[in-house]
């Protein structure tokens, strides 16, 4: 993940493989579920509960 993170400099709106963007867009959900189970995971080991 962190490997694909790096890679954004290289990439433009002007990107003629458009399919880079469609891979980003993925990448971008699995930092989002990522974030949501670290976040998940974090408040249970300190005790808090979020709604």
């Amino acid at each position: 993940m962190t490997q694909m993170l790096a890679e954004l400099d290289d990439i433009s709106w002007t990107e003629v493989d458009r399919s880079a963007f469609e891979e980003l867009a993925q990448l971008f959900d699995d930092v989002a579920r990522a974030a949501t189970l670290g976040s998940a995971a974090m408040q249970m080991i300190s005790g808090e509960v979020r709604q």
